[in-house]
């Protein structure tokens, strides 16, 4: 059973992105208060990333394309319009493209309130 948890009650982690496995069996409820971009180092060449900044956390996350389609189907492809809605997050097991592993990956649930 899955437990619901508000963004100021999750643990502060030592590292700057949530990631899947902070969120597994768990439910987090959030408001986005920002969005942006995030270049990591790629084996072959930099990746870009959609990052979304929640209230009341010090870590973002980003988004994969699943997310951005879940976000973009509620509430538009302006991520502007996507600050101040609040979303429900979890993690469910997905295939890494990179490794071919299973792993914790976010899901996000756009919410009507």
């Amino acid at each position: 059973m899955s437990d619901e948890i508000q963004a100021d009650e999750m643990p502060q982690q030592n590292n700057k992105y949530l990631k899947g496995s902070d969120l597994v069996g768990k439910f987090l409820k959030a408001k986005i208060v920002s969005t942006g971009e995030t270049i990591f180092k790629g084996q072959e060449k930099p990746v870009r990333n959609l990052t979304v900044e929640m209230d009341g956390r010090e870590t973002s996350f980003t988004l994969n394309k699943t997310n951005i389609a879940t976000l973009v189907q509620a509430y538009g492809k302006s991520t502007k319009n996507w600050i101040g809605k609040t979303v429900q997050l979890t993690s469910t097991k997905k295939t890494n493209p990179t490794t071919g592993q299973l792993a914790d990956s976010i899901v996000v649930i756009a919410t009507a309130y």
